[in-house]
């Protein structure tokens, strides 16, 4: 579990009942709430294929991953760098990553 403050920005994702293959495998605690709440959802039904949901995958676009990019003109909040100013930040998201890519590929 990542202990985490909710960010408004946030989706919300959870594993459609319909979908027998269909798990939350990763979930988040609020740090101001104590609440849960699913960060990730993975489905995978037989002949169809696999998917991921994830509630906050606009984290992955390269602004976000690289902050010297700058952020949208749409953005009117401080923009952060954590990903380059905490040790191991980036090499978790790139793991993170590399586990989505490699699983949805069958792997």
């Amino acid at each position: 579990m990542i202990p985490r403050r909710e960010d408004p920005g946030q989706g919300a994702v959870s594993a459609p009942t319909t979908l027998p293959g269909a798990r939350v495998v990763a979930c988040g605690q609020s740090s101001q709430t104590g609440r849960r709440f699913n960060l990730a959802v993975a489905i995978e039904e037989p002949g169809r294929g696999r998917a991921v949901a994830d509630s906050s995958f606009h984290h992955f676009a390269v602004c976000n991953l690289d902050p010297a990019w700058g952020a949208p003109s749409f953005v009117d909040e401080p923009w952060g760098d954590a990903i380059v100013r905490l040790p191991g930040a980036r090499a978790d998201a790139d793991r993170y990553v590399a586990n989505i890519a490699g699983w949805l590929a069958g792997g």
